[in-house]
């Protein structure tokens, strides 16, 4: 196998997973706003391929929300912190079917 299909393979399978997640999480043809940032949103055969799997929604990268796309785990990460220090639950969007609120983690202060 050529190392062009393989990656070819891989981009959409991870479409694909995007696709079924975002469907699972918000119903059968989602219309939402979508905001790529990371190394995906520099890749035209991923937002390609999320465009075919996910027809209703609008497609952007966070720079639309004052966001830099390539800040994503620095800012992840301070999301995650506070949320753990805080220690509320993560919710993911309203109306969403079977995805679970997520905790993370705990801290653990010195007595």
């Amino acid at each position: 196998m050529r190392l062009e299909d393989l990656l070819a393979t891989l981009t959409e399978l991870s479409a694909i997973g995007v696709a079924r997640a975002t469907i699972q999480a918000f119903g059968s043809e989602p219309t939402l706003a979508v905001y790529a940032s990371g190394g995906g949103a520099h890749n035209p055969a991923l937002q390609s391929a999320l465009r075919r799997h996910l027809p209703g929604c609008r497609f952007s990268t966070t720079q639309d929300l004052g966001i830099l796309p390539d800040a994503k785990e620095a800012i992840l990460f301070a999301v995650l912190a506070n949320e753990a220090v805080v220690g509320q639950p993560i919710s993911i969007g309203t109306g969403r079917q079977r995805v679970p609120a997520v905790t993370m983690g705990k801290i653990s202060w010195p007595s």
